[in-house]
Order: structure tokens, then sequence, then C-alpha cells
């Protein structure tokens, strides 16, 4: 299922920050210069893989651009991200999947409140994360 919505674009208190989401992306800007994204999608109720019992916003390729990596920014976008996602289209959940290995993303994930929802058996190189909003 594609959703569409209409560009947002909120300015922080920081008058060089910009929070924009446009189709199926999430977009911090930094002096008008892309530092960090997101894609997503919508997971419906009652998915069966999931298990859900409501709908689900699902994060993929959460990215910040190499001149921007351990400043905060993916961070500040994530927490932007959840607060649209909770107040904007009135969703409680959001999941996200990571490799076992990218130690960085899973400590920020668990800092932010995301668990495991799913551990995978030791073959699988992926952790399915999620958070209540």
């Amino acid at each position: 299922m594609i959703i569409k919505y209409n560009k947002f674009i909120n300015e922080s208190a920081d008058n060089n920050i910009k929070f924009i989401v446009e189709e199926q992306r999430f977009k911090l800007l930094v002096n008008n210069e892309l530092a960090s994204y997101c894609i997503f999608g919508k997971i419906d109720a009652n998915n069966r893989f999931l298990k859900f019992k409501e709908e689900v916003i699902e994060l993929h390729q959460v990215n910040t651009i190499e001149k921007y990596k351990r400043k905060g920014y993916a961070e500040i976008l994530l927490k932007k991200i959840f607060d649209y996602i909770k107040n904007t289209i009135h969703i409680n959940y959001a999941i996200l999947k990571v490799f076992k290995s990218n130690i960085p993303a899973i400590n920020l994930y668990n800092k932010l409140g995301f668990e495991l929802k799913d551990s995978s058996d030791d073959e699988n190189p992926i952790f399915l994360m999620y958070k209540k909003l």
C-alpha cells in the first residue's frame, strides 16, 4: 500500500534544521542540505507475520550523510518521526529492521525506546525492533 502525505515542513527551534515529509520519505535538512533520511511505509493491522493488532509504520533505511554522522542528526530525525507518526497520522507503533552487526544503530534504537520484537535465529543477520509511541 502506498501512502501519500502532503509535504510537511517543521522548522525546529534551531532555524538551521528542517524536518520534511514527502511521499514515503522523512528528511532532516541542516542549512538546507540533506543530513539524514528514512523511508517508511504503513503496515495494516492484523498482519499475520508481525502480529500487531493495529496499524504500524515500518521505517526503512535510516541513513545519515557521511559528513553529518556521529553528530546526533539520526536521533533528531527519529524523534521528529515519532512525533509526526503519533500526532499527525495517529499511529502508535513504529518498527524497523537492523543488522545484528550494526551496534551503533542498535544502541541508538535502544536509547530511543525500541525493543526487540524478534531476535530470529542465530543464522538470520537481522533484528526486528518496535517502539510504542
